[in-house]
């Protein structure tokens, strides 16, 4: 009896020390490697790099390296950063994050070659693969930030983010990142006195100030009122069309003057609210604290934006919301155009 005890005593107190090396072992798996690293140009001598990791929750830094010429990876050449301070804010999916940092006193015409590693205590990952790019007086990668860093992130949740991309390719229109504040979309109507004739209207400019700590959001926030005059919205009644006209039917807008060849509205502005409600929609959650015209319009009480962020979801979803119907089809079933 006794040496039955002994042998399941040494048998229990191996299985216990199996499993905690299993379990430490575990916790010290190196990360996964970092992916998806770009390199843009914001300004003279400096690099941002961004990446995505999947591997976000193993991770406890990131080492940023660069070289140049004939330099090797060292440690001379190298930024550490931690995962919670290099998070882009409202830049993420359900299976990646984004990072960012930015490399400073670089020389303006030289190309830099640049990798991410990610680490914990059990080592270093895999470097990433390495990207380049040459700092220089301006910036020059609007397009490729804005097809990278937003539309091949969301694309495959938000299809109307890559229809909207695609028009924009389509039409070559200009796509920019300034030095200034906030951000805007370019109408180019046939006649100003009908520029809420969207029919009349196309988009020709849309950017945003590559300085703000919000980017993601402003630039989905313009993108959305490009995706109004992409989809044809006076021409059939898609859900993009209906959300369209839910908003102006629920904060009719206020024409204030006719200054400088544009409309000035004061108040609760349906259109940039429905900008809004779709990028509140697209980015999720943290986003709700962005959305100024949101957040300052004393019109959009709980009940008014649960049912506008409804909407726009159907808008997102390519569905048509089920009261419109109701409204305005014709005795046929078919919508009617003319009451729309």
């Amino acid at each position: 009896m006794r040496i039955t005890l002994f042998v399941l005593t040494i048998l229990s107190s191996v299985a216990i020390l199996l499993s905690t090396a299993t379990e430490a072992f575990a916790q010290t798996d190196v990360p996964d490697a970092p992916a998806d690293v770009a390199v843009y140009i914001y300004s003279s001598e400096t690099l941002e790099v961004r990446w995505s990791s999947s591997d976000a929750a193993n991770t406890t830094s990131f080492k940023i390296q660069w070289k140049s010429g004939s330099q090797q990876f060292d440690s001379s050449r190298q930024l550490t950063s931690d995962p919670a301070s290099s998070k882009v804010p409202l830049q993420s999916t359900s299976t990646v994050e984004r990072y960012r940092v930015t490399i400073a006193d670089l020389s303006n015409g030289t190309e830099y070659t640049v990798r991410v590693i990610a680490v914990n205590s059990g080592g270093d990952s895999d470097p990433s693969d390495e990207v380049t790019g040459t700092p220089q007086s301006t910036f020059g990668q609007e397009r490729e930030f804005f097809e990278t860093e937003v539309i091949e992130l969301f694309e495959s949740s938000y299809p109307w983010l890559r229809e909207t991309w695609d028009y924009i390719e389509a039409r070559n229109i200009k796509v920019e990142l300034i030095t200034g504040p906030g951000g805007y979309m370019g109408r180019d109507c046939a006649d100003i006195q009908l520029t809420l004739d969207l029919a009349n209207c196309g988009a020709d400019r849309v950017g945003a100030g590559r300085f703000q700590f919000d980017l993601i959001f402003i630039i989905v926030h313009e993108l959305a009122h490009v995706y109004t005059l992409a989809t044809g919205v006076a021409d059939s009644p898609g859900p993009i069309a209906i959300a369209h006209l839910y908003f102006y039917d629920l904060l009719p807008a206020r024409l204030e003057s006719l200054s400088e060849g544009e409309l000035v509205y004061t108040g609760c502005t349906p259109r940039e609210l429905y900008a809004n409600a779709l990028s509140l929609v697209t980015l999720g959650d943290p986003a709700q604290g962005k959305g100024s015209y949101w957040r300052l319009c004393e019109l959009m009480n709980a009940t008014v934006q649960d049912d506008a962020l409804a909407v726009a979801r159907s808008v997102t979803a390519g569905d048509m919301p089920s009261w419109f119907g109701d409204t305005y089809n014709d005795a046929e079933g078919d919508p009617d155009l003319e009451s729309v």
